[in-house]
């Protein structure tokens, strides 16, 4: 304890999801150290964002490569078809084709009247999963009364892994839970845990998260739903995909109403002037600290603001340039390449959650 340590043998999981230079890096100085790694990950993941794919790096340069060919839980023809159409494709191209094999999707309210007790969803923004999460508990109490309601573990602490955590109900039960576990509650204690009572370590678990997902397989007749709603660069067409037995258990539907909340604040020049500036100041400061350049000026920012059209280069949405401290709305200037600074040809406007 209180020492550094560094394993024999280290296990890298989703190794296709890094890139390749980072990798590379990594797995150069383990290998120095004599340290075994056994990298595994998912072909139908897509490959990062920036940076080249480490998939046929990995496969020229390791010392032993296995791959599984065999689809265990795929039941049907038309989604092994669909997840061989996704194999080490980009985000955008794999958003593309579950589109094309989805190609209904569903407004807000058909999709509620169509839901079933124990289906899940997938959304990609808080704003309008929380609004989606609260939309479909009043659902629940409404349609189906007795069915239970399912809550996810997220302790303020997070370093609170694999104790033993109070169940709430009135059986006071308890579990061994790490973040992002699942239990199902009454409506009732449900509607205690919203109001408070149970404190602030449980959240509604009807949308499925990355986390809450590793393993599962979900069973027909149980569904995804897709929310529709910015999903290129989230993983989501992904996640979808490989936790279903059958194409006929996912779907796609629409956002819910009234999923950005209150509108922002008004555009004020100044303002907008003010955040560039500290913006800038902040890459300046990263920059500093990692070696790099950064010679942006307020009015390369402004310049690329006309260029894009005031839109996120990643999900297309419009961006804010005055708006509340916590907007995931607002503004972000992204280097293309990370391994050179926010310099200018380097870099590109997307809105601060695809950042």
């Amino acid at each position: 304890m209180g020492q550094k340590y560094i394993p024999r043998v280290i296990i890298w999981d989703e190794v296709c999801t890094v890139p390749r230079p980072v990798l590379e890096t990594f797995l150069d100085w383990l290998n120095q150290r004599g340290v075994q790694v056994v990298c595994c990950g998912d072909q139908g993941q897509p490959p990062p964002i920036a940076g080249e794919s480490s998939h046929d790096w990995l496969k020229e340069h390791c010392d032993y490569y296995e791959e599984i060919t065999v689809d265990h839980r795929s039941r049907c023809e038309k989604l092994k078809a669909l997840k061989c159409a996704i194999r080490l494709q980009p985000d955008r191209v794999q958003c593309k084709e579950m589109r094309k094999a989805l190609p209904r999707c569903r407004g807000w309210t058909d999709f509620v009247d169509d839901l079933q007790p124990r289906d899940l969803i997938l959304v990609t923004r808080k704003a309008p999963r929380d609004q989606a999460q609260k939309l479909l508990f009043e659902h629940n109490k409404e349609a189906f009364p007795d069915e239970l309601v399912p809550l996810l573990y997220r302790p303020r602490d997070t370093r609170l892994q694999n104790v033993l955590v109070t169940i709430p109900g009135p059986d006071m039960a308890k579990e061994e839970l790490v973040l992002n576990d699942v239990v199902e509650v009454s409506v009732e204690t449900a509607q205690d845990v919203l109001d408070g009572k149970w404190g602030q370590d449980w959240s509604l678990g009807y949308a499925l998260t990355v986390h809450s997902s590793q393993g599962l397989t979900i069973k027909d007749p149980q569904k995804v739903w897709i929310v529709d709603d910015y999903i290129q660069w989230s993983n989501l067409a992904y996640l979808a995909i490989s936790r279903v037995q059958y194409l006929n258990q996912l779907a796609r539907c629409c956002p819910p109403p009234d999923t950005d909340g209150r509108p922002p604040p008004a555009y004020d020049e100044a303002v907008a002037r003010k955040n560039i500036g500290r913006k800038i100041q902040s890459y300046q400061r990263v920059d500093a600290a990692k070696g790099h350049k950064c010679n942006l000026r307020l009015k390369d920012v402004e310049a690329l603001k006309e260029k894009q059209r005031n839109r996120c280069s990643s999900c297309n949405i419009e961006l804010l340039w005055c708006y509340e401290p916590k907007d995931t709305r607002q503004f972000s200037v992204d280097p293309i390449d990370n391994a050179k600074g926010h310099i200018r040809d380097n870099v590109r406007l997307v809105c601060l959650e695809c950042n």
